[in-house]
């Protein structure tokens, strides 16, 4: 089980590498501290969504989170608009048969690498970053 779990995850992982779609390319800010504003910001631990909210990162950790204005900021930090963006913790889907589905079919059959990979592809673009198997798969295929 634990190895599905593991297998399952690092399967997501690679496929981000993977895209059916154009994706826009995104670099990362380089300075020591990063504000990202006017986004509506879910924190993840029950409290009502930010709207118009802003996040400090400093040094690649989240360090203050509240709505713009009121989150003190580093002299020389740089500014990210994401205005009309959803900011949220990753989600975990702890029941899934990734694979199985091609179009409007589910089906044993239909269990290929490519269906997984798109399975996974997709989950990640919704914000899911990590799918638990449920077990009935056959195979290797879920471990190439």
């Amino acid at each position: 089980m634990i190895r599905k779990v593991f297998l399952v995850t690092i399967l997501c992982v690679v496929a981000t590498t993977y895209a059916p779609w154009p994706v826009k390319t995104q670099t990362r800010p380089s300075a020591a501290a990063v504000l990202y504003e006017a986004a509506r910001f879910i924190p993840g631990d029950g409290s009502q969504p930010i709207t118009n909210g802003a996040m400090l990162v400093e040094n690649g950790t989240i360090t203050k989170i509240g709505p713009k204005g009121s989150v003190d900021v580093p002299r020389g930090a740089v500014r990210v608009d994401l205005g009309g963006k959803t900011v949220m913790p990753a989600l975990i889907n702890t029941h899934g048969h990734p694979g199985f589905q091609r179009g409007l079919t589910y089906r044993a059959d239909n269990f290929t690498r490519d269906t997984i990979l798109e399975d996974m592809n997709r989950a990640l673009y919704f914000g899911i970053a990590a799918v638990q198997s449920q077990g009935i798969e056959k195979g290797e295929v879920m471990y190439q």
